[in-house]
């Protein structure tokens, strides 16, 4: 079953940050890589980033996983996903994002409007064919 994951009281940084700065550190560590393995010297630069970054801004706890060409080739948690209970985070830790993910999804979807992927005036069921239809009164 799911484990309660308490919403940190005060964070020090917007999430968003926090993941935009992961994201940036992971993307970085692995533009130039090809094959669909982590080396031992990737992961250590990685966990070390990954230390440092939660160090630098307070984090608790984060998962992390890198994917390459569309496959998984590592994941892993660091931390600590419930402060009140000690329970350690992993690389299948759920976190609570809150109202963050409606900016995130924002900002997504204005960059395929803005490389012509998405008609912002078009019914939603373009795109999500499941989506159930308006019916107006």
């Amino acid at each position: 079953m799911f484990r309660r994951i308490p919403i940190l009281r005060e964070p020090s940084r917007p999430f968003s940050l926090v993941l935009a700065s992961l994201l940036v550190v992971i993307s970085c560590a692995f533009a130039a890589e090809k094959d669909t393995t982590l080396s031992p010297a990737k992961r250590a630069q990685i966990e070390k980033a990954v230390s440092a970054f939660m160090a630098a801004n307070s984090v608790p706890g984060v998962s992390v996983a890198v994917v390459q060409n569309g496959q998984p080739v590592w994941s892993a948690g660091f931390g600590m996903s419930d402060l009140e209970d000690s329970a350690p985070a992993t690389s299948s830790t759920l976190y609570r994002l809150g109202s963050i993910s409606k900016s995130i999804t924002a900002v997504a979807i204005l960059q395929l409007y803005e490389r012509g992927k998405l008609d912002l005036d078009a019914p939603v069921q373009k795109y999500c064919p499941a989506f159930p239809k308006r019916i107006r009164p």
